[in-house]
């Protein structure tokens, strides 16, 4: 079961087996060290950031 945390709302009600719903998008994930990672440069000391997912508590 689902609900909205402030209002205690039933968003969603899973009742049957195998079912699935997709609440909110999750954000793109950005490049680890390891991407920018090369033989001249074996332990970079930097990353790059993603992007953030969907915040449904607005």
């Amino acid at each position: 079961m689902v609900k909205n945390a402030k209002s205690s709302k039933v968003i969603l009600d899973m009742v049957e087996e195998n079912q699935t719903h997709i609440v909110c998008e999750g954000g793109i994930g950005g490049k680890g060290n390891h991407h920018f990672k090369s033989s001249t440069q074996q332990t970079p000391r930097f990353s790059q950031k993603g992007m953030s997912g969907e915040n449904i508590l607005q």
